[in-house]
């Protein structure tokens, strides 16, 4: 059942699409093999990243709610906060578990994909029963089934992706290169999405949200390092496809916050100290516009003086 549903659909495409690359090479098959699964999943893609990018935003959100249970243990608090955090994920959308669906499609592909490689070289005979006779028929498979030809498991003619970077107490460098440069991909294409890094974090819930990421690099970067350079160098597609999608959505994702906060209503907001000053400013017009007004004021004509009656007669 699992191989007819996963192994076989992936042997078969993968062998399909070596049988048209260039001198057959599998690395090639493997990146073509990547973008084709990559782009199928696209709209997953595309929803996770907007799912990652709004819980960036209401983070701060939740953490204010959490907060009030800090520490706590009641019962009754902890229903609240939890009731709280539900109604901001829906208020805005986001499912708590949207990051599952992409891990649900990629885990046992990675598995299909780790079992058709090492069925693929296992030997001929192997494959032979697993193929659709349409792949079968094409020329590289059948030479290869025949036994005319060596089935090809090189990348440029430089690293054999059928070997281990560790294997017998020898040291395979290209497929080591290969690994590292894997592990290297997968940790910017995490690093890329994650969100800029905080000091002093103390939500643990946070803390497990920053690491997870890490944690699956290590783990995707130990299995690279212990298995065939075909899976490792498929991990290190994989990562590659992805840091440009990711690039590309996130690009269009801040164009559209652009765009939404260009289409809200200016509002003025000022400061303390934007008042204090604005205050002081008026005050200095309003004492300036007084001296004005005493200097343009007309003089009062002098009262002409009166003669006494005394003065008179002298």
């Amino acid at each position: 059942m699992w191989h007819a549903l996963f192994v076989e659909p992936v042997l078969n495409l993968l062998i399909a699409i070596q049988s048209f690359m260039p001198g057959n090479d599998l690395g090639l098959a493997i990146l073509v093999f990547t973008i084709i699964v990559r782009m199928l999943m696209w709209p997953l893609i595309k929803k996770q990243i907007h799912q990652t990018r709004i819980m960036q935003k209401v983070t701060p959100e939740i953490n204010a709610i959490r907060k009030k249970a800090k520490g706590s243990k009641d019962r009754a608090t902890m229903e609240r906060v939890n009731k709280e955090t539900m109604e901001v994920y829906k208020k805005h959308g986001i499912s708590p578990f949207s990051s599952i669906g992409t891990l649900i499609i990629q885990l046992p592909l990675f598995l299909a994909i780790y079992s058709a490689v090492k069925i693929a070289f296992q030997g001929t005979s192997n494959i032979s029963s697993m193929l659709y006779t349409p792949v079968k028929n094409l020329t590289y498979v059948s030479n290869v089934l025949s036994g005319a030809i060596k089935p090809v498991t090189t990348f440029a003619d430089w690293a054999n992706l059928a070997y281990k970077p560790f294997s017998n107490n020898e040291v395979y460098v290209p497929v080591l290169i290969i690994a590292l440069v894997s592990i290297l991909l997968q940790y910017f294409q995490v690093k890329q999405t994650m969100p800029k890094k905080k000091q002093n974090i103390e939500d643990p819930n946070e803390k497990l949200a920053n690491a997870t990421p890490y944690i699956m690099v290590i783990l995707f970067g130990w299995i690279s390092l212990s298995v065939a350079g075909a899976i490792s160098f498929y991990l290190g597609a994989g990562a590659l496809v992805a840091i440009f999608q990711q690039y590309y959505l996130i690009s269009k994702e801040k164009e559209e916050d652009i765009k939404v906060e260009a289409s809200k209503p200016l509002v003025k907001v000022t400061t303390e100290q934007a008042e204090k000053k604005k205050a002081k400013v008026t005050k200095s017009t309003s004492t300036k516009n007084k001296t004005t007004a005493k200097k343009k004021a007309p003089a009062k004509k002098a009262s002409p003086k009166k003669t006494s009656p005394k003065s008179k007669k002298k």
